[in-house]
């Protein structure tokens, strides 16, 4: 992960830029401005800066780390075809997630790239936008996808994960 620093008219920040590299390929992950003064740091527990960090702890590798941000149970759900798609479904301990993210560029997927755009947060809930571009290993099909993940925080955990994919290109993805 790279640090930047950066200065603004009254304070100064740190950006870290995480940035994934998987065959060959840099993957972005997250763009994070990490909190500096005890004024910030306490803000933490919105639901946009714990969504950041989520990314961050996820572009750096390491799954056991996002998934303490999650509450157990927490409510998670990929919707699509689980019978197809193995990564699909829902998922309600940490223990599931470590093995989602784990498994996700071990077993299944050879990713070219998986950006968020934008994450735009309202109160405890918050929304990542972005895009994918993946083969599947057992394939060789490319799964080119926008995707939104819906997120609600409470008490500074992940409590509600929703992520919404073109589907049925995932699943034909899979099929030979």
């Amino acid at each position: 992960m790279g640090l930047i620093q950066a200065a603004s008219r009254q304070r100064r920040f740190w950006v870290a830029v995480a940035v994934l590299k998987v065959e060959a390929a840099p993957i972005l992950v997250a763009v994070q401005e990490s909190p500096t003064t005890s004024k910030e740091r306490a803000m933490f527990n919105d639901a946009k800066e714990i969504v950041n960090e989520l990314y961050s702890r996820i572009g750096v590798g390491d799954p056991e780390a996002a998934a303490e941000l999650f509450a157990e149970p927490v409510d998670w759900d990929i919707p699509g075809a689980p019978g197809v798609v193995p990564w699909i479904g829902t998922r309600q301990s940490r223990a599931e997630i470590v093995e989602f993210f784990t498994s996700l560029d071990t077993k299944y997927l050879i990713r070219d790239y998986f950006t968020i755009d934008r994450v735009v947060a309202d109160g405890d809930h918050a929304v990542a936008i972005g895009r994918l571009r993946a083969t599947v290993r057992d394939t060789g099909k490319v799964i080119v996808s926008p995707f939104t993940i819906h997120f609600t925080v409470t008490g500074g955990q992940i409590t509600h994960f929703l992520m919404l994919e073109d589907s049925w290109n995932v699943a034909e993805a899979f099929t030979n």
